[in-house]
């Protein structure tokens, strides 16, 4: 299999696309039998198959290296200036519907269940799909252009329906994707998206 940068901008469509699909399938696995063991463990190996053929077309997502103290020092203050305005907002103003359904669901789920998906699979999915696939294989020619389209795809992902929510999921979207195009390192994105959704349950 060639490396990205051998391949055409079709071939980097057609593969980005095929695995966004992949992963959308396990995010909704996920969401759909959150209390049904037998379909939530296919939805687990429909995630690491799909990691894999990541990793067979050589999109290379992770690089596997340990974090520095510049980029732990990114991880805590992109985690602030995500967290500040998103606890302002909700505490002060209401809670986004997005948000309510989440609740909903983790109110008729196994706790410990619901923390691994909320907290962790679909952290992992949302950032390998926003800023790994789309960043970086997608508009692996012009990233920038990718970087934006992450942003906007990302906010509306999460079906704003107001201004206020657009600034809630607007910012992390912001932040996640210059922190990926800035660093290369998807692994930053998704320890500050994970450690913002767990922040959630503690909320």
């Amino acid at each position: 299999m060639r490396d990205l940068k051998d391949k055409s901008q079709i071939t980097l469509i057609v593969q980005s696309l095929i695995v966004i699909v992949l992963f959308f399938i396990c995010e909704m696995l996920f969401f759909t039998y959150l209390n049904k063991p037998t379909f939530y463990i296919i939805g687990i190996i429909c995630l690491f198959l799909t990691l894999g053929l990541c990793n067979f077309l050589k999109f290379n997502l992770f690089s596997f290296k340990t974090l520095k103290w510049k980029e732990l020092a990114i991880i805590i203050i992109g985690l602030l200036i995500i967290e500040i305005p998103t606890y302002l907002i909700t505490n002060f103003s209401y809670t986004p519907d997005n948000e309510n359904g989440l609740n909903t669901i983790v109110d008729q789920s196994n706790l410990f269940i619901a923390i691994m998906t909320l907290g962790i699979f679909i952290p992992v999915i949302e950032e390998c799909i926003f800023r790994g696939i789309l960043i970086k294989v997608m508009f692996q020619k012009k990233q920038w252009l990718g970087t934006i389209f992450s942003i906007i795809l990302f906010t509306i992902a999460h079906s704003p329906t107001s201004l206020t929510e657009y600034i809630i999921y607007g910012i992390p979207a912001i932040f996640y994707s210059i922190i990926y195009y800035k660093t290369q390192r998807i692994e930053l994105p998704i320890i500050i998206h994970v450690i913002n959704n767990l922040l959630g349950f503690v909320n």
